[in-house]
């Protein structure tokens, strides 16, 4: 799990669609400074370049676990076209600003138990595009995350992890 979630290259081949790209800025033993490129869909469309300080904690060789809090989320105007640019940080739609990432693993029964929680946050909506916008902002971590852990569990199987189970599930309502 570890080699997987720190080949941060293969991201945007492993986690797409919500990951385009992503790449390690610097590195410290096990400390991390990433930049990722995000995209989402649902109802809008959107492009973010997001930078993470990432910290892996290994107690033991059974377990780790590691948190990844964004020091920088800007919002993309335009991306992939010959104008892109990046909204001014705090000056965008408000969609996510803020996120952070908490991952824990156990090898266990035959096995490798995974944790993921994801936390996201927006400004608020103007009232008059609520209706519209809330939706999208209120799918954004449930499905994120569902896709995090099937493309996570999709990517130790290939790398052909001897009759190895992981396990996951999303608990209902979160």
């Amino acid at each position: 799990m570890l080699q997987l979630w720190q080949d941060y290259s293969n991201y945007g081949e492993l986690y797409k669609p919500d990951v385009l790209d992503a790449k390690i800025l610097s590195r410290d033993e096990e400390h991390f400074k990433v930049y990722y490129r995000f995209y989402r869909h649902a109802i809008v469309t959107v492009v973010y370049n997001a930078e993470f300080q990432v910290d892996y904690v290994l107690p033991e060789a059974s377990r780790n676990y590691s948190q990844a809090h964004s020091v920088r989320i800007a919002e993309v105007q335009n991306p992939e076209k010959s104008n892109e640019k990046e909204y001014p940080v705090g000056k965008d739609h408000g969609y996510m600003w803020r996120a952070n990432f908490y991952s824990r693993c156990v090898e266990r029964d035959g096995g490798v138990y995974v944790q993921i929680e994801f936390l996201a946050l927006s400004r608020t909506v103007p009232a008059a595009f609520a209706w519209m916008v809330n939706p999208y902002i209120r799918s954004v971590p449930r499905d994120y995350l569902k896709r995090y852990l099937e493309q996570t569990r999709a990517g130790v199987l290939s790398q052909s992890v001897s009759s190895s189970k992981i396990y996951s599930r999303l608990i209902p309502g979160q």
